[in-house]
């Protein structure tokens, strides 16, 4: 079964993208930050959401991109479908940041 990791949520919009990935035959892992919440969000209930995992620290965290990569990790081939505005920005500059071996030419 493909898998679909679903970022931030605390925020409304994840329950909608978790029912829809499930429809689509996702297995849906909703995933959260521990500093942005007290307490598990109202999603992880959702008989659509198959698991839900804290990352530590806060989305704008320095080490946030790699807490979140080492999950994306644990899965096959995950979908990362991101809900939070942070996420989305701090996904985006890890993907479009030259690589190491970029910044040698």
């Amino acid at each position: 079964m493909k898998t679909a990791i679903v970022t931030d949520g605390k925020y409304r919009s994840s329950i909608a993208a978790v029912r829809a990935l499930h429809r689509a035959g996702y297995q849906v892992i909703v995933t959260q930050t521990r500093a942005d919440v007290h307490a598990v969000p109202a999603v992880a209930s959702s008989r659509c959401c198959a698991a839900f995992r804290w990352i530590d620290g806060a989305a704008a965290d320095d080490g946030y991109a790699d807490r979140l990569t080492a999950l994306l990790e644990t899965y096959d081939r995950p979908v990362l479908f991101c809900v939070g505005a942070v996420t989305l920005n701090t996904v985006c500059l890890l993907y479009t940041s030259p690589s190491p071996r970029d910044r040698q030419k």
